[in-house]
């Protein structure tokens, strides 16, 4: 370790990784697996019958119009490969949601560290299902707001 604090330069300030943050750092990440895996799944599961039909709409409306991709004769049997294989992607998607829950998850004991605060850790949790909702909604062209709770 001295090797390495040696070649540091003087502007350079070395990251103090205290060990008594350690322990609310594990217990918000051990938290927040069960949340947000499951919660971030069903909202893929929720909102894939969406993307299916929405991508299959765009695809269709390419191939047809004369506009978009499609629009020389050759991509033709592409854009039919296309639509038939858009059900793999959209698989694809929710099962790349689901791993990537895991490291949404045990980011909030990054948080706890960073913000040195056990309740940011908490609330970063269902900050992120929230997060994720609203980029889904804006990559599918959803409303404004989350599928969870209404604001009437």
């Amino acid at each position: 370790m001295d090797e390495l604090s040696g070649e540091m330069h003087p502007d350079e300030k070395p990251i103090e990784v205290k060990l008594s943050k350690l322990p609310s750092c594990i217990l918000v990440s051990l938290v927040a697996i069960p949340v947000d895996v499951p919660f971030i799944t069903a909202l893929a599961l929720w909102k894939s019958p969406f993307m299916l039909f929405r991508g299959w709409k765009r695809l269709l409306e390419d191939l047809i119009g004369r506009e978009g991709p499609f629009l020389e004769t050759v991509c033709v049997p592409f854009a039919g490969l296309a639509i038939i294989l858009w059900p793999l992607a959209v698989a694809g998607s929710v099962v790349a949601s689901f791993f990537s829950s895991f490291a949404l998850a045990l980011y909030s004991g990054v948080v706890v560290h960073q913000e040195d605060s056990f309740r940011m850790g908490l609330a970063y949790i269902l900050a992120a299902v929230s997060i994720y909702d609203e980029y889904t909604n804006d990559l599918l062209d959803m409303r404004e707001g989350s599928c969870f709770m209404s604001q009437a």
